[in-house]
């Protein structure tokens, strides 16, 4: 809903950093922040320009703490954090560049702490109808087909 009364520069650009300030913003959630206001056609450009020159917006920044806190937080695989990130518009290469900073060895460290986690919460029930349920899950998470293969072995239990 918009308000009806169109904000200057100065205060549309406070709301704006103070947006940016409370939490790591990509340009695409401040744009959207910036539409729910009344301004000047060419406003929303330039105010997100002064934010990365003044460094309230990074997209780099945001697109390394996103990895990480959906990586260790929720721990989402590569697969589901490269979607989510291309939802929220930042570019291929940025994408590429921070997931190929993800430890590897790290990165099966919380594919298997997934994988236990959901092996104990099954009910007992025929292996390969469980390491299916693992599989199911894990690609769930955004992980990748191989490397959830490659983490179970053939007697279906967690190495």
């Amino acid at each position: 809903m918009k308000k009806s009364t169109e904000l200057s520069f100065a205060e549309a650009f406070q709301k704006a950093a103070s947006f940016c300030a409370y939490q790591e913003r990509c340009k695409a959630e401040v744009r959207q922040k910036l539409n729910k206001f009344v301004l000047q056609d060419d406003f929303t450009e330039s105010i997100i320009s002064k934010l990365e020159e003044e460094n309230y917006l990074n997209e780099e920044r945001f697109c390394k703490e996103f990895v990480r806190g959906k990586l260790y937080g929720k721990s989402w695989g590569k697969i589901k954090i490269k979607a989510a990130l291309q939802q929220k518009q930042v570019s291929q290469y940025l994408i590429s560049t921070v997931l190929e900073e993800i430890d590897e060895e790290e990165y099966h460290r919380i594919l298997l702490q997934v994988i236990e986690k959901k092996r104990k919460s099954l009910e007992p029930i025929d292996s390969p109808a469980k390491k299916s349920k693992l599989i199911h899950f894990a690609v769930s998470r955004g992980f990748e087909y191989g490397i959830i293969l490659d983490n179970i072995k053939d007697d279906y239990n967690v190495y």
